[in-house]
């Protein structure tokens, strides 16, 4: 039968009527140990608590199992017949987890391999269930169920190849029970579950968990399973008890007898094979012979071939001689011009850092002037626009006021007692109060285009020394650099020195001249302003 066939308990159980009672065993006794943390776990609750059940009984048939598959001895088949467990006081998936556990242990006692599929179809149908965390209600998932008959599929395929199964890991298509594992690590971790008891136990999962991480100690096992019931029945902590004793003595639990008639038999196995094979023993002398006589003559040929290889390693040993000679002088040619090279580049640093440190103040003070002339340009700008604005309104209200005069301006514009309608004589000839008006008028219509022309100039000014700064400071950088570079060539020097020259020039304060006041006169000054001085 093909393994591929395999879908359920009745094609497994056909498969392994062909096997022998140690794979079936086999097969039984890692499915029940995939889905041995259900029951675990559920060993852990107040409701196994109230019915007084621990996982101590669940957990010998397990191993007792697993030691029966790898180890058929009578006293073994014995322990597995007493370890056989019941399901009568659970339910659902975990009594499925219980029942997988207990047909492998029929198994390894009844030699049958019905009881073999029937563990592994059970842990199948425990594994197909886990239990919602927000509700604790039992969720059917078949990508668990199909995961447990993976794996089986997966042993019976390590048994074809003649693999020992016990050495492979226990989930070998994603393990669906991890979590549920997880849990119960950390449960058993709390101080009211008394730890110390129950570690033995967590070290012996997890090797069947991962025999490759954690390699399985047969041997303590076999001793494990061959306790007696009195201790089983006393409970965990006599287990525990036990199991330090023998982890501290190192032998195995085995009747002295018992031992003694295995030495027995095995020896006199031996002996009836020697019997059988002394008589051939004078043929193999001879043909031992003549391939000592073959040997003696290769190895005369060796001792030729050896002097000739002697000669050659020795010429191999001259070459590679020279040329590691070879080899370190050009190293340490080249250490020493890297090592030059580090030297020049360390000083270069270093000049460029005390550089900095020497033209740190000036560049400070360029960027405070360039803060300081930027504040001052908007200024100017802002005084240019508003004499600008004062200027157009000055000019429009003039032109207005010309275009349409009022009494008012008529009057003031005449002569002293002038009257248009009594007597009109008296509006001709010379307004002194007309002209003083009109130059006072004139005046501020001055004094607003000086104001607006210097603001002009002063912005400019500030915007010429806002880039004269920024210059400064762009060079002060380049300065920097070409320090860094290392180069001490003389155009090299001639560079940095006209960098230099350029960084620490005079102070140029832009197009800013002297106006020399107001001119008395206004029309000097109406020449003056309208000739650009």
């Amino acid at each position: 039968m093909d393994i591929s066939e395999i879908k359920d308990r009745d094609t497994l159980e056909a498969w392994l009527q062909g096997r022998s009672r140690e794979d079936a065993v086999a097969i039984a006794a890692r499915a029940a140990l995939r889905v041995l943390p259900v029951y675990w776990q559920w060993s852990l609750t107040e409701r196994a608590r109230e019915v007084g059940l621990t996982a101590l009984p669940v957990l010998r048939s397990a191993l007792t199992t697993c030691v029966a598959a790898v180890s058929a001895t009578p006293e073994i088949k014995t322990v597995a017949a007493a370890a056989t467990i019941s399901t009568a006081v659970v339910t659902n998936r975990v009594a499925d987890a219980v029942t997988a556990i207990a047909d492998a242990a029929k198994a390894a006692t009844n030699i049958r391999v019905a009881d073999a599929a029937a563990a592994a179809a059970d842990a199948a149908t425990a594994a197909t269930y886990a239990s919602s965390p927000a509700t604790g209600i039992p969720v059917f998932t078949a990508a668990a169920h199909g995961a447990a008959w993976r794996s089986i599929l997966a042993d019976c395929n390590g048994l074809e190849k003649g693999e020992d199964i016990f050495s492979l890991p226990l989930w070998r298509a994603g393990n669906h029970l991890e979590q549920v594992w997880r849990d119960v690590e950390v449960a058993l971790a709390r101080p009211e579950n008394a730890p110390e008891t129950w570690q033995f136990w967590r070290d012996w999962y997890a090797a069947m968990l991962d025999p490759i991480a954690n390699p399985p100690n047969w041997k303590l096992y076999e001793q494990v399973a061959l306790i007696g019931d009195d201790v089983w029945k006393d409970g965990p902590e006599a287990v525990a008890e036990r199991l330090s004793d023998i982890e501290e003595r190192g032998f195995p639990i085995l009747d002295l007898q018992r031992e003694l008639g295995d030495k027995a038999m095995r020896l006199a196995l031996q002996v009836e094979r020697l019997q059988d094979v002394v008589p051939a023993l004078s043929d193999d002398l001879l043909e031992l012979r003549e391939r000592f006589g073959k040997v003696e003559v290769q190895a005369n040929s060796i001792d030729q071939n050896y002097s000739k290889a002697s000669k050659t390693a020795e010429s191999l040993l001259t070459h590679t001689a020279n040329a590691i000679a070879q080899s370190k002088t050009t190293v340490d040619q080249r250490f020493g011009e890297l090592l030059q090279e580090y030297e020049a580049k360390f000083q270069a640093s270093l000049d460029a850092f005390h550089a900095a440190n020497r033209i740190k103040a000036p560049v400070d003070l360029w960027s405070e002037k360039e803060k300081e002339h930027k504040s001052s340009r908007k200024i100017a700008f802002f005084g240019f626009v508003a004499g600008l604005i004062v200027i157009a309104a000055a000019i429009v209200w003039v032109g207005y006021t010309l275009l349409n005069p009022s009494e008012n301006l008529v009057l003031a514009l005449s002569p002293i007692g002038c009257e248009p309608v009594g007597h009109p004589e008296l509006c001709k000839g010379f307004s002194f109060r007309g002209m003083i008006l009109s130059g006072s008028v004139l005046t501020l219509l001055t004094l607003a285009l000086w104001f607006t022309r210097i603001q002009m100039k002063q912005y400019l000014s500030e915007r010429h020394l806002v880039l004269d700064a920024r210059e400064r400071r762009a060079f002060a950088q380049t300065y920097i650099g070409l320090i860094e570079e290392g180069d001490t060539s003389e155009d090299a020097q001639e560079q940095r020195a006209l960098v230099y020259a350029a960084l620490f020039r005079p102070s140029s304060d832009g197009i800013i001249k002297d106006e020399g006041g107001i001119d008395p006169s206004l029309t000097a000054a109406l020449s003056k302003l309208l000739a650009g001085k």
